[in-house]
């Protein structure tokens, strides 16, 4: 239900709605709780509206009450707390006398914030029709209950729909209707009984009289099967656009109709060529006649067009299934010409038992208008190349930073110092940027608030191209349309302070915004793209006297990366910009003390010899890789990698980086499994989390890889186009949340288990599965899962002989 209020102010009495002069007065579409309505939203419901953040923010959900039945088997306690599960809307108990009797808390959580001190509560209570009734207050509980790259699966969440749900299904009796027992396979028709009773007159003539009582019969109200079927996980893969659709009915559904939109703002012209569902053995439509591409469209499809074919249109029961369409003709990647937002207005018509389901994944999406501006900011890329190793306390080394600007600005230089004071990764882990410690900024961080939210998108390639952790630093951003960032404790003096920002996604308009430092603005209308473009804006010099740097923004969306700040002045930037030539290039010379630990290169030549138990059959293989690098030696915390040898030869095939884009491991070159990946098929969703640190520690790259994985109860990977013959296969795994009850699952390739029960967790922890020998004669490798949710994050697949 949607309600329009026709309203011209907050005031509840000012309304342009004819109807509250009109005979119906309650009829006038003010918040249900205002006059001339006065109906609370808490008499129905137990709480109503209170405030909101942020789309994107969010806040703990507190549990209270725990011995409740809602929270059986969570293993929540008083006091627990599930991250971000509250936002960006909540509500609470207003002691206006509606409220419903017997409410039990079960989630009460102190918000403050730069608009005040506010209550969120979620309430549960039963009505004397038998009737559950579950408030929530918040937004994001369905999120949490399929995930997506801000919000995970969080199997509390999951466990306490299902003890609601099981409850409001199987309530048999309550209150005054104890003793009424549920009739069997009811129906909706009245049943009349007849009762005769016979009256006899003096003159010996019988008169019968008949009298109709009705029995009373118990209605069952059909389950909202719409309100079971969810859609998650909007994404824009290589050459399709799709989303997870998750059925919690215990009916299988089909689709019956797909109203595609597309309308993007670029020359990019395709049209859309099957569309199909990864529960599906294959399409369920596939475009008969190929045509002319166009650079926007609308495409209307039912069961009844040609090319398709119902028995691949099913929507699992009590599961999901991926909903992709592929486009032909279009450009490859479709982003950065494309986003989630130009697809706004598709809608798919799922159909469970008699109910017709209309899923729009692109609902939530707000509506994007901007203006462009083009006026130029400060931006500068700064690269310090250091002659040594600096570590420690010792002789003088001399940097030499080059910074090449498309629109510099003037330069205030100092002949003074500068030391190295903080470096935050908004959004992010703790990181080594430029040989500095930069701090995380995924939960709280000491002396710094910040606002936003977490957005990340490593799938971007970044413009200019840079190394790997600064790549990963501005990866991840918090974004907001008004930033305020303050760090404390700063003590009085110059400061030099410079900004990461960038572009996560292909936003045909995406609207300038401006940077204000210590109240004075900094950066005038800066206008952001195109997607995965970055810049660091600054440096720019302040004075702080009161113990506190504050940086805000102001005008469109900001994605603010990494915040960092240097004591001392000279070299930066005054808060009024002039831009010069597109192709200035500043270089500047600065002299710093510090101590060089110098490591020279060495040449290292490693001998391994993994000895290993290789199940299930094939042969068994050993021998001797020898590998020569010209490196570091590693600390002796390092993790070692084993490579798969063999005394027939063993070479690499292929490795897959499930859920994460193309990358490096060891020196072999994986593929990108974020879209469409060439001879492999998966299912899963895509899951990121870099903030968890890895158990045991690794590499750069590895890490990378491992922590963005594809997410499933039964996966199931298929590579084709493999020459016949013997593999040996690994997989990488990890758990990637702290999950307090971990189920287990099982592993099988080629339709054999080669893991049994393996048990995941803790958060963080990662195994690298195999090798396991298997022989190839069908020209397929076939990887499943099954049991518990598994998070798979790289294939890797060695060829023997």
């Amino acid at each position: 239900m949607i309600v329009c209020y026709k309203k011209e102010s907050d005031d509840p009495n000012t309304t342009t709605d004819p109807m509250k002069n009109s005979a119906t007065p309650e009829l006038t579409t003010v918040l249900f709780r205002d006059p001339p309505v006065n109906k609370p939203e808490n008499q129905v419901l137990g709480v109503m509206f209170e405030s909101l953040v942020a789309y994107g923010d969010y806040f703990n959900w507190t549990v209270q009450n725990s011995s409740h039945w809602m929270y059986a088997g969570t293993g929540l306690s008083n006091g627990s707390t599930i991250p971000k599960l509250g936002g960006y809307e909540w509500d609470k108990i207003y002691n206006n006398g509606v409220s419903p009797a017997g409410m039990t808390v079960v989630s009460q959580t102190a918000i403050n914030n730069s608009e005040g001190s506010f209550l969120h509560q979620a309430v549960i209570w039963q009505h004397p029709s038998c009737a559950w009734v579950f408030a929530a207050s918040s937004n994001y509980w369905q999120y949490m209950l399929d995930g997506n790259w801000i919000w995970p699966v969080d199997t509390r969440v999951r466990r306490m729909t299902q003890n609601i749900l099981a409850r409001m299904i199987s309530e048999p009796t309550c209150g005054s209707q104890a003793t009424f027992t549920p009739v069997p396979n009811v129906t909706n028709t009245p049943t009349r009984t007849a009762t005769a009773t016979a009256t006899r007159t003096a003159t010996g003539t019988a008169t019968r009289t008949s009298t109709v009582t009705p029995t009373a019969t118990r209605t069952n109200t059909p389950t909202n099967v719409c309100a079971l079927l969810t859609v998650t996980n909007t994404f824009l893969g290589d050459q399709t656009f799709s989303y997870t659709i998750q059925n919690g009915n215990a009916t299988a559904g089909t689709i019956t109709q797909a109203d595609l939109v597309w309308r993007p703002n670029s020359p990019a012209s395709m049209y859309p060529d099957t569309m199909s569902l990864s529960s599906a053995a294959q399409s369920f439509w596939v475009k008969p006649v190929a045509e002319s591409p166009v650079t926007s469209g609308s495409y209307s499809i039912t069961s009844s067009n040609s090319g398709w074919n119902s028995s691949f249109a099913g929507v699992p029961a009590s599961g999901s299934t991926n909903w992709s369409v592929t486009f032909a003709s279009g450009p490859i990647p479709l982003a950065p010409q494309y986003s989630i937002y130009d697809f706004k207005g598709t809608k798919i018509n799922v159909q469970i038992g008699a109910q017709t389901c209309v899923l729009d994944p692109t609902a939530a999406l707000p509506t994007v208008t901007a203006t462009r501006t083009a006026t130029a900011g400060a931006s500068s890329t700064a690269t310090r190349t250091p002659t040594s190793t600096n570590t420690a306390v010792g002789p003088t080394a001399t940097w030499t930073a080059t910074r090449t600007s498309t629109a510099t600005s003037t330069a205030t230089t100092s002949t003074g110092g500068q030391t190295f004071y903080r470096g935050i990764n908004l959004g992010g882990p703790a990181i080594v940027v430029d040989g500095n410690n930069w701090q995380d900024n995924s939960g709280t961080t000491t002396n710094l608030t910040t606002n936003g939210a977490v957005v990340c998108n490593p799938w971007v390639p970044l413009t200019p191209t840079t190394d790997t952790n600064r790549a990963t630093m501005i990866s991840c951003s918090r974004q907001h349309w008004a930033h305020s960032v303050v760090m404390s404790s700063v003590p009085n003096g110059s400061y030099q302070v410079s900004l990461y920002v960038w572009l996560d996604w292909a936003d045909p308009n995406p609207t300038a915004f401006s940077i204000q430092i210590e109240g004075a603005t900094v950066v005038s209308n800066y206008v952001p793209g195109p997607a995965g473009k970055w810049d660091k804006l600054g440096p720019f010099n302040v004075t702080i006297s009161d113990s506190t740097i504050n940086i805000t923004t102001s005008g469109g969306v900001a994605n603010l990366s990494g915040i960092e700040v240097w004591s001392g002045s000279g070299g930066g930037t005054t808060a009024t910009n002039t831009a010069v030539a597109a192709s200035a290039t500043a270089t500047a010379t600065m002299t710093r003390t510090s101590t060089p630990t110098n490591t020279p290169n060495v040449t290292a030549t490693a001998t391994r010899t993994p000895t290993r138990t290789n199940t299930p059959g094939g042969p068994t293989a050993t021998a001797t890789r020898t590998s020569t690098r010209t490196n570091t030696p590693l600390p002796a915390s390092a993790t070692p990698t084993r490579t798969p040898t063999s005394s027939g030869g063993v070479t690499f095939y292929r490795g897959i980086n499930l859920g994460g884009a193309a990358i490096a491991v060891d020196g072999n070159n994986w593929e990108a499994n974020t879209g469409t990946t060439t001879n492999l098929t998966t299912n899963g969703t895509a899951m990121c989390n870099q903030w968890v640190t890895l158990n045991p520690t690794t590499d750069a790259n590895r890490t990378t890889m491992i922590q963005c994985s594809r997410q499933h109860w039964a996966h199931s990977m298929v590579m084709s186009n493999v020459p016949n013959g013997n593999y040996q296969i690994s997989l990488y795994v990890w758990l990637d949340w702290a999950d307090p009850n971990p189920t287990a699952y099982s592993i099988q390739i080629e339709g054999t288990t080669v893991v049994p029960s393996y048990v995941p967790g803790p958060a963080g922890k990662w195994s690298k599965l195999g090798p396991f020998n298997v022989t190839i004669s069908d020209g397929t490798i076939n990887i499943t899962t099954s049991g518990g949710i598994a998070n798979l994050s790289g294939l890797e697949v060695w060829r023997i002989g």
